[in-house]
């Protein structure tokens, strides 16, 4: 019994000068640990704007990359300047020399013939509801008009591909 009762006195003697040795607290251990994985934020105050329809440096060849790829299960999303007046997306089948633009359904609204424009400053398209087919390129424009009136005009490729993986 006294060797149990010397072990508990030792075991607290040890705990109460482990507590009085440690001269901070939990937030300042956690403050300490957390300087060393600080973000840099001296770089927040340079944040890169695109350039919009209107900028000296704005040229039309900016509004849609060259190429575009995307899965046959995916869905393709793009967006025009947000300072755009008017924005007309078009896709268009490069082996019809008519350049009709397609007609499928996009949320609900048929586009193509009659209604061949999507006027909305994003344009999503869920290519397995679309009727795309998978391993072809198609031509997409996008066509805006600057709240100044200037109209600017940029074509891409689309190139809908089958998911290998999955498949």
């Amino acid at each position: 019994m006294k060797s149990r009762n010397i072990k508990a006195l030792i075991t607290s003697l040890l705990c109460l000068l482990f507590l009085i040795s440690c001269s901070t607290d939990v937030n300042t251990m956690i403050n300490d640990y957390n300087t060393h994985y600080t973000k840099d934020t001296s770089k927040e105050d340079e944040v890169q704007k695109s350039p919009q329809p209107g900028d000296a440096d704005f040229t039309e060849d900016q509004l849609l990359q060259d190429e575009y790829f995307v899965w046959e299960d995916a869905t393709l999303n793009l967006a025009a300047p947000e300072t755009s007046a008017e924005v007309y997306w078009r896709i268009y089948d490069p082996d019809d020399p008519t350049e009709t633009p397609l007609f499928f359904h996009l949320y609900g609204h048929p586009l193509g013939s009659d209604y061949d424009v999507w006027n909305e400053k994003t344009l999503a398209i869920k290519i397995p509801d679309s009727k795309l087919e998978i391993d072809k390129v198609y031509k997409l424009t996008l066509q805006i008009v600057s709240k100044e009136g200037k109209r600017y005009s940029d074509s891409a490729a689309l190139v809908i591909y089958r998911h290998l993986i999955l498949n």
